[in-house]
C-alpha cells in the first residue's frame, strides 16, 4: 500500500497536490511494467498452445476456436483490423467496426490454421527479446526447426495494452501479417466496391 507521511506547516490543499502528483507519478510507472521478458511469455504461450492441438489431433472446428480465441486474448486485433481496412475504418460507426472485427478474427482463424500442419513437430529457440521505440513496445525474435527444413527466423511485434503484452504483427520468411491483410482485404474491399456488409461476408464464408 502507498502511504503518505504528514508534512507539518504546509496547508492541507498543498499537501494534496503533492499527494496526487506522487500518486500520478506511481500510476505512470507502473502502467508500463510489461517487460521483454512478459512478452516472450505470450509468445511461448502461443506457440505451445498450437503445438498442443496439433499433437492432440484437435479436430478443425476445434483449432479454428482455439486460435480464434488466442487473438482475441493475445493479440491487438483492432489495431490488425484497423491497418488492414485502412481509411474505411474511420468511416464506419463504432458497432460496424465491432461487427468487423469479430468476423475477422474468426477469418484469421480459419486462414492460419492452415498453415499449422507445416509446424508439426517443430521445435523453437528465443534468439532475441528487447523493447523497440519506447516501453510499450517490444520484438521477440524466435529461430524455429522443423523436420526436414532449414531453420528461420520469426518475428513478433507486440504491445503493451493494459499492461498485458498483445501481438500486433509476425513476420515470417519475409512475409508480413500486417502488410499481407493489408493487401488482402483492400482487394477483397475493391472487388466488393467498397461495400463493408459484402466485405464481411466475403470473409465469413472465405475459408469454409
Amino acid at each position: 500500500m502507498f502511504m503518505v507521511c504528514r508534512i507539518p506547516n504546509i496547508p492541507r490543499l498543498i499537501r494534496l497536490f503533492v499527494t496526487s502528483l506522487m500518486l500520478w507519478s506511481l500510476t505512470i510507472t507502473s502502467s508500463y511494467s510489461t517487460t521483454p521478458e512478459k512478452a516472450t511469455e505470450v509468445v511461448e504461450e502461443v506457440i505451445h498452445t498450437v503445438n498442443y492441438m496439433l499433437h492432440n489431433n484437435f479436430p478443425k472446428a476445434k483449432i479454428y476456436a482455439g486460435i480464434e480465441e488466442m487473438f482475441i486474448n493475445m493479440a491487438d486485433t483492432q489495431y490488425i483490423g484497423q491497418v488492414a481496412l485502412g481509411r474505411q475504418w474511420l468511416e464506419i460507426s463504432e458497432p460496424r467496426r465491432h461487427l468487423f472485427l469479430k468476423i475477422f478474427q474468426r477469418y484469421l482463424a480459419e486462414k492460419y490454421s492452415i498453415y499449422f500442419p507445416r509446424f508439426i513437430g517443430a521445435e523453437y529457440e528465443v534468439i532475441r527479446a528487447r523493447t523497440t521505440r519506447n516501453d510499450r513496445t517490444f520484438e521477440i525474435v524466435t529461430t524455429m526447426y522443423l523436420p526436414n527444413e532449414p531453420p528461420f527466423p520469426v518475428y513478433w511485434d507486440l504491445v503493451s495494452l493494459d499492461d498485458e503484452p498483445r501481438i500486433r504483427n509476425i513476420t515470417v520468411d519475409d512475409l508480413n501479417l500486417l502488410v499481407l491483410e493489408k493487401k488482402v482485404i483492400g482487394a477483397l474491399l475493391e472487388q466488393s466496391g467498397g461495400n463493408l456488409e459484402e466485405l464481411m461476408r466475403k470473409l465469413k464464408y472465405r475459408y469454409q
